[in-house]
């Protein structure tokens, strides 16, 4: 699929945040796709390139509301909070790829990947998306509660150490054990501008 192409997907990831170019980098290393996971549904743009892009895969959307209008012949849609812990926990299978383009809140993406890294297979790969709300630009969606900002989480998961008051001690011993190479895109030095993130699984 060439980038051109994929702006017929109604999905920011494209066009407007330059994601592309970066995931068709590390799309290729994922093999045999059964199962791909995706956190905000929004329009179902994103769900509809991931059926096309993917297409021996199974496709779950997960949102806060009813988004079963998008569903199909391989996509399926979920209800579940991103930022309850229980909620996520309920959540069965394992996947070769999960986004998360959810809320973008550092609780909610920290929580997400406290979760859900565990439901990635090995070799697969754990996306967070829209890590500029981690800068200054962004402060509605930081919090005082907030430990870390997760664009620091991932620099430091990097060098190998896990901070987070939303990731539970057992999950972090988990993630340290089985993390592999981590890789940051951004449009801009400051990461001001559409930056994301991919995660291996060893």
């Amino acid at each position: 699929m060439t980038q051109e192409e994929s702006f017929i997907y109604n999905t920011d990831k494209f066009k407007y945040h330059g994601y592309f170019p970066f995931y068709e980098k590390h799309f290729p290393n994922l093999t045999e796709v059964k199962n791909v996971m995706e956190i905000g549904v929004d329009q179902g743009g994103s769900l509809n390139f991931l059926h096309d892009y993917f297409p021996n895969a199974n496709i779950v959307g997960v949102d806060m509301v009813d988004k079963t209008q998008y569903n199909n012949d391989r996509i399926t849609t979920i209800i579940c909070n991103q930022e309850n812990w229980e909620e996520l926990n309920k959540i069965n299978g394992e996947y070769d790829l999960i986004i998360d383009d959810g809320g973008h809140t550092m609780k909610q993406q920290q929580i997400t990947f406290g979760v859900l890294f565990a439901k990635i297979k090995s070799g697969g790969i754990f996306v967070i998306e829209d890590l500029q709300t981690s800068t200054e630009l962004f402060r509605s969606y930081q919090h005082v509660d907030d430990q870390i900002t997760t664009l620091d989480m991932v620099k430091q998961l990097q060098i190998g150490t896990l901070i987070s008051n939303y990731i539970t001690d057992k999950e972090k011993e988990y993630i340290l054990s089985n993390v592999g190479i981590i890789e940051i895109f951004t449009r801009t030095e400051d990461y001001f501008v559409s930056t994301t993130c991919v995660i291996y699984k060893k």
